[in-house]
């Protein structure tokens, strides 16, 4: 992990490593290439859930013996994938707390002045 990584791990929470951990699986399969299953270790669980999330968000199919990444896949991926979706959802929250703390504070700052 580079240090921007450890950075936003430390903004954006666990969430920000699983996340990545689905962009980085993601990221590893090519237009029209099948992967064996065996190049995924299943016994480290981490790996496991997160292979199962990519099939149900249908981002990669699952065949008998390989896995491919489906168009919606590749379209996700060219988008930015999982982190950027957390991202965006992460900023917008904390616009919305910044704007609602913002608020409080005109509105005590207003009552200041009138009771002057």
């Amino acid at each position: 992990m580079n240090t921007k990584q450890k950075i936003l791990s430390k903004l954006y929470g666990k969430d920000y490593l699983e996340y990545m951990r689905l962009d980085d699986l993601l990221f590893l399969f090519d237009e029209d290439e099948f992967k064996d299953k065996t190049l995924f270790d299943k016994n480290f669980s981490a790996v496991d859930r997160a292979i199962d999330k990519l099939v149900r968000d249908g981002y990669v199919k699952e065949y008998d013996r390989s896995y491919r990444i489906t168009s919606e896949g590749l379209l996700f991926r060219g988008s930015g994938g999982y982190t950027k979706e957390l991202l965006i959802s992460k900023r917008s929250s904390i616009g919305f707390w910044t704007s609602i703390v913002s608020f409080i504070i005109a509105c005590a700052s207003f009552v200041i002045s009138v009771l002057k």
